[in-house]
């Protein structure tokens, strides 16, 4: 704000009144005490007051210094501190040598260059930059730009400025090549071009030579020449180029004749060939995509009709009538219709699922079962019969009854460890590994007459005055009369007093507590009988009443033949209608004052089990060997575990099957995952993958011995274990003589 006159020498005042303060003084004045005096010029300060003269020894042009070491901290007003050094205003700090005078703020950046030199972008450069010599010289130019000597602005004589460059389109000047005629008063740019060329945006061009050559071009467009307007014989011009007439017959051998409009499409095939996707194409023999195919289907040239002799059509593949004997060995006779398939083995093999499977499989490695007498008749992998005091358990032969592991009376052991006895001969019972005579119920259940045929540790019959619980039979007598925590309780439960098991004549056990037989007839009028599992809720009506959901409605609420609404069991006393169904019969909901049967998808989807529970015209689940799409029950291949019910074909079948043209075939023996018979993918556990086929793992001799060596090992460390267990058992568990009904079991003891 401008002073009062009063404020001689003020700059800035606070306000404008007498009575305000000096806040800057004039140039060569300092502001000291509100005044503005010029005894203080030399030491005013950059911020504009007056400074006490202190000597800042090595810091020149410092008004104001701290410590010891004289460090300044305020400059006066004709320099900068920089860093801790006073600068003059013009003294620059910048390594532009070039430059005469740096800005007040900033000494490292230039705000005028030395003659000779203009300011641009920060930088001094020459003001003739553009026509000295170096990288920014400009042939031709005459003067620079003023406000930027690196743009020329003036070319000299027969130069143009095109792009910030003199140039001259004179013929054997080489600037603009095939020029013959330039503008030398005007704009000094090319006029006319030589013969064959075309003058475009000021360059000679030509379609027929140079960089711009089109091939086999004869004559360039008018209009652009970067375009073909006519090409040489055999050639025809397509989208401004030249394409060879026959261009097609380069990429496909087969085609006759090419398109005239597109000449690298084939329009015409030859013999015993179709265009099929712009391509020829046959399925015969030698074009390698129906191998020995000898007929193919006019209509869809990729599928074969008719295969070579020796050959049979499967799957639209040319199967060899003898494919079956490369895949399976021992195969004496191929399926005619599908020669991949076994139909019959050679002597001693039988056919098992395709394969073909020795008639002593179960005794040979791979599928040996030890100690087997006979192999299956149909499976020949599996055992029949087993050796002499050998018991067939679970496909494998074991022997319970000989050596030191004995179990007297066993008639079946454990597959893995015949020391553990898993059926007992008739009449013996099974308990911890032992065969006893007695029933096991009544081991510790003396009061129990009989067991449970299918679990003998379980009591079904008592002595009198005992009552059966949880499989034991407790004394009845152990619950007096008075001791019941519930009311009309006749029988409290053994193992707990506060509960009732049995109540009194007239009341049922529900919830825990004894409930009146007949309650549910004093909560609701024209009931019969209650239910037994709920006394709460009615289970039958007297006449003229209607039971619907537990409760028994008057037959005066909806008589019969006024329901407006089939299936309906009791109108809607409450309206809008007095024939609006209120309850529909068992087997029906209420939807929409209509009754829907339950059942009402069965009358229209085949073979479906039950109706979708929020729409009961859609069918929910179908029945066994159907699946569900679309609200339709469509019928499955037998192995598929992915059926696609629009095109009606298996996407993808489970392990060891593939996709074949009737369903889902089963893959080679020890084969898990194949694409076809002849070709599988991968191998079951100890196989391996060889040429698409499953063979035996090779163990090296080293694995073998060594294999041998952990087997016997392993024997001997199990039989010492063996012995040990039985000489403890034996100190554990006294000698049992031999089992008969005496009553010597009475007192047995067995420890748990």
């Amino acid at each position: 704000m401008s002073c009062d006159n009063s404020k001689t020498n003020c700059l800035i005042c606070s306000d404008a009144t007498a009575s305000s303060t000096c806040n800057a003084c004039i140039p060569g004045y300092g502001l000291a005490d509100d005044k503005c005096d010029r005894e203080c010029s030399q030491n005013i300060g950059s911020d504009g007051t007056c400074q006490e003269k202190v000597d800042c020894q090595g810091a020149p042009n410092c008004v104001d210094c701290f410590g010891d070491t004289f460090i300044c901290r305020m400059c006066n007003i004709e320099s900068v501190l920089v860093g801790q050094s006073c600068i003059l205003n013009n003294q620059c700090q910048t390594a532009d040598s070039n430059c005469f005078t740096c800005t007040r703020s900033s000494p490292t950046t230039c705000a005028a260059c030395s003659e000779n030199f203009v300011l641009v972008e920060g930088r001094c450069v020459p003001d003739a930059f553009c026509k000295s010599e170096g990288a920014g010289k400009i042939d031709g130019c005459k003067a620079c730009a003023s406000a930027n000597p690196a743009v020329c602005a003036t070319c000299s004589t027969e130069y143009t400025l095109v792009a910030n460059k003199c140039v001259n389109c004179k013929t054997g000047t080489s600037l603009i090549p095939n020029c013959s005629t330039c503008d030398l008063a005007g704009s000094r740019i090319c006029q006319a071009c030589s013969a064959e060329y075309q003058l475009t945006n000021g360059v000679c061009t030509s379609c027929t030579t140079g960089v711009s050559k089109i091939d086999n071009c004869t004559t360039c467009s008018a209009g652009a020449v970067s375009e073909c307007a006519t090409c040489e014989n055999e050639y025809q011009l397509m989208h401004g180029r030249c394409i060879a007439k026959d261009a097609c017959k380069a990429t496909d051998a087969n085609c006759e004749t090419c398109d005239p409009i597109d000449p690298a499409k084939c329009k015409v095939c030859t013999s015993e060939y179709i265009l099929s996707a712009e391509t020829c194409v046959n399925c015969k023999t030698g074009n390698s995509l129906i191998p020995n195919c000898t007929a193919c289907d006019p209509a869809a040239i990729t599928t074969c009709t008719a295969c070579g002799e020796d050959y049979t059509l499967n799957d639209q593949s040319c199967v060899s009538n003898t494919a079956c004997r490369t895949v399976l060995e021992n195969c004496r006779t191929c399926n005619a219709a599908y020669p991949a398939i076994c139909d019959a083995c050679s002597d001693d093999f039988q056919l098992v699922e395709t394969q073909c499977v020795s008639n002593d499989a179960c005794k040979q490695a791979g599928s040996k079962v030890v100690h087997c007498a006979t192999c299956g008749v149909s499976n020949p992998r599996t055992c029949l019969s087993c050796d002499a005091d050998y018991s067939l358990v679970e496909g494998a032969c074991t022997n319970c009854q000989t050596g030191a592991a004995a179990i007297p009376n066993c008639s079946l052991c454990d597959t893995s460890d015949p020391a553990i006895c898993r059926t007992c001969a008739p009449s013996f019972t099974l308990m911890k590994n032992y065969c006893f005579s007695k029933p096991l119920c009544e081991f510790g259940n003396p009061n129990c007459t009989a067991c449970d045929a299918s679990d003998q540790w379980v009591c079904i019959t008592c002595r009198p005055n005992f009552d059966l619980i949880r499989g034991q039979c407790i004394d009845s007598r152990n619950c007096k009369s008075g001791e019941f925590a519930v009311a009309r309780c006749a029988k409290c439960v053994i193992f707990d007093r506060s509960k009732c098991a049995k109540c009194e004549a007239g009341f049922a056990l529900f919830g825990g507590k004894c409930v009146d037989e007949d309650a549910c007839k004093g909560s609701q009028g024209g009931c019969s009988r209650c239910s037994a599992a709920n006394p709460a809720v009615c289970a039958a009506c007297e006449n003229g009443f209607l039971l619907v959901n537990g409760r028994c409605i008057s037959g005066q609420e909806c008589r019969t033949g006024e329901f407006a609404v089939a299936n309906c069991a009791a109108c809607d006393v409450t309206g809008p209608q007095p024939t609006n169904c209120g309850v529909c019969a068992d087997g029906f909901t209420l939807k929409n004052n209509v009754c829907i049967s339950h059942s009402l998808c069965l009358q229209n989807v085949l073979d479906c089990r039950t109706c979708d529970s929020k729409d009961f015209s859609m069918c929910g689940a179908c029945s066994d060997g159907f699946t569900l799409s679309s609200g339709m029950c469509v019928n499955v291949p037998i192995h598929c575990i992915d059926y696609n019910a629009d095109s009606k074909q298996c996407e993808q079948c489970g392990e060891s099957y593939f996709k074949a043209q009737k369903g889902c075939q089963k893959c080679t023996e020890y084969c898990t995952q194949c694409t076809s018979l002849a070709h599988c993918t991968q191998c079951s556990q100890d196989m391996q993958l060889v040429d698409a086929k499953c063979s035996q793992k090779n163990l090296s001799r080293e694995v073998v011995v060594g294999v041998s060596i952990g087997c016997i090992m392993a024997i001997l460390l199990l039989g010492i274990i063996l012995i040990v267990v039985w000489k403890k058992l034996q100190k554990k568990i006294q000698p049992i003589p031999p089992f008969s009904a005496s009553l010597e079991y009475e007192n047995l003891v067995i420890n748990q």
